[in-house]
């Protein structure tokens, strides 16, 4: 949700949530690909939370660096 919020954010988290434990490629392959899969799950019916101007809502997990912004 966080412009700043790339993939690199998203690969970066995903290697310290796993505690660095999780293949690289997959994790970079996955923080690459999150936000086209999540459009498609849209397109297939899921819902997701969004922002009044479409951004996704997110949370803040264990070794997430970016923190999300408030809703509304």
């Amino acid at each position: 949700m966080d412009l700043a919020d790339d993939w690199k954010t998203h690969f970066r988290d995903t290697m310290r949530g796993g505690k660095l434990l999780n293949t690289g490629v997959m994790a970079r392959i996955h923080a690459q690909e999150a936000a086209d899969r999540v459009r498609e799950l849209e397109q297939w019916g899921a819902l997701f939370d969004r922002t009044s101007d479409g951004r996704f809502c997110n949370a803040l997990f264990g070794g997430h660096f970016q923190a999300p912004l408030p809703r509304g």
